[in-house]
């Protein structure tokens, strides 16, 4: 390809010797010629070739009209530093991490560049801003080797006293979740960590949800619940990246805890209290019909505090849990065997 450019310069430089008047003009045709193919994306492979043959054509062409030079060199930088950029991450020219990385190059090279933006101080090169992973419960060595796991890190941000202040994670379930048996889809999570100075919480919500936290430490880690027992268990990806400015999510911020199983008339395991939760949302059965008792205790887990008939079906309300609530547990009535528990979060 490199060879192609080589001709393409040649066949200017014999237009500019047959045309010894027009010289200047034609260099500059070159130049704005060859800096247009480099800035395609189609061509990043041979970019350098590109902008080295421009630069060349625009020094020889001594353009004299007055602003013409700069705008050029500095669109010279740009395709350099884009270059560069893509020798480096070897990504797509629209992928996010050859965008930062370009990004980077162009602050690196004019250190004495004046730069406004809402990132705290603290953020550096090894901030993780945000990530993605495929996730499976319980893999194998061989799954782990292939970049599965059962939990990651996808963000993390630790700053200075000073800076705690408003940050928003976004979480997203980025593909279908792919299982070999349609009851047992994966159920991912997340565990968002905040706090500032010595106050620090663990706050477990589903993925695919948004929040805003007031800190100057976060860090996400994403993760499945256990699925049903003696099935196969699935894949799902999940990505989260943290912004530092308060976008609150609209919808309300949801932590599910799951029973499985469940026969008529047992009740399930005492089901600890998702810290932040304040409503328990209306539970979801995989039945119709039927009907559960909802228990709630103290931290005793031994005398219910209140107890709440839930009917499969019917016009069910969010059900407010008071401060001393620290366990739940379901009693199926003949609307089970499986319900999901939908606990919203103050956040």
């Amino acid at each position: 390809m490199s060879r192609h450019v080589d001709q393409i310069a040649i066949g200017y430089i014999a237009r500019a010797l047959q045309n010894p008047a027009s010289e200047k003009a034609i260099y500059r045709e070159a130049t704005r010629t060859l800096m247009g193919h480099a800035s395609e994306p189609q061509n990043m492979e041979i970019a350098p070739d590109l902008i080295g043959w421009a630069s060349r054509f625009h020094g020889a062409s001594a353009v004299s009209e007055p602003g013409r030079p700069a705008v050029i060199i500095d669109f010279l930088d740009f395709l350099q530093e884009r270059a560069e950029a893509y020798r480096q991450v070897g990504s797509p020219y629209d992928d996010m991490g050859f965008i930062a990385r370009e990004r980077e190059i162009h602050e690196e090279r004019n250190p004495g560049l004046s730069r406004v933006s809402i990132t705290p101080k603290s953020v550096h090169e090894g901030t993780r801003m945000g990530d993605r992973v495929t996730l499976k419960w319980a893999p194998t060595q061989a799954d782990i080797l292939a970049g599965i796991h059962a939990q990651s890190t996808l963000a993390q941000w630790q700053g200075f006293k000073e800076e705690s202040q408003a940050v928003t994670i976004d979480t997203a379930v980025l593909d279908q979740p792919q299982s070999a048996n349609a009851e047992d889809g994966p159920r991912p999570f997340v565990v968002v960590t905040f706090g500032s100075e010595g106050a620090k919480a663990d706050v477990k919500m589903d993925a695919n949800q948004r929040c805003t936290v007031v800190a100057s430490y976060v860090g996400v880690v994403a993760g499945l619940n256990p699925p049903r027992d003696d099935f196969q268990k699935g894949l799902v990806t999940v990505g989260a990246s943290i912004g530092f400015f308060a976008a609150p999510s609209v919808a309300p911020v949801i932590c599910t805890e799951y029973v499985d199983d469940l026969a008529d008339t047992f009740s399930s395991r005492l089901i600890p209290r998702p810290i932040k939760s304040m409503y328990l949302q209306p539970m979801q059965s995989s039945t119709l019909g039927g009907a559960a008792n909802i228990i709630f205790y103290a931290a005793d887990g031994i005398i219910p505090q209140y107890q709440v008939p839930w009917i499969n079906g019917a016009q069910n309300v969010p059900i407010p849990l008071t401060a001393d609530i620290a366990f739940i547990q379901v009693t199926n009535l003949g609307g089970g065997p499986r319900f999901r528990l939908p606990f919203q979060l103050s956040m």
